[in-house]
C-alpha cells in the first residue's frame, strides 16, 4: 500500500506556467521544486485561498531534503490562515 500525504496550495504555492508535461512546479518564494506527475497527483480544489490538493508519495519526501523543507513551509503558512 502506498502512503501518501496531502498538501493544500495556493497560487503562490503553485506555479502553472513552469509546469511541463512530466512535472508540477511548487514555489515557495524564490525557491521553485519539481515533482514528477508520475508519482504525484494534483486535484483542483476551491477552499477559500487554496486551489489545489497534492498527494506527494512520503519516499518521495524522504529522498528529496529541499521538497521536504518547501513543504513544511506550505504547511506553516497554510497554518498560520487557519
Amino acid at each position: 500500500m502506498k502512503h501518501f500525504n496531502r498538501y493544500s496550495l495556493n497560487s503562490s504555492h503553485r506555479v502553472i506556467k513552469l509546469d511541463t508535461n512530466k512535472a508540477y512546479a511548487l514555489r515557495w518564494r524564490s525557491q521553485v521544486i519539481f515533482i514528477p506527475i508520475e508519482y504525484c497527483k494534483m486535484v483542483d480544489f476551491e477552499d477559500g485561498c487554496n486551489r489545489w490538493i497534492v498527494e506527494i508519495p512520503t519516499w518521495l519526501e524522504e529522498r528529496n531534503e529541499d521538497l521536504r523543507s518547501l513543504l513544511e513551509l506550505i504547511e506553516i503558512e497554510n497554518e498560520g490562515r487557519n
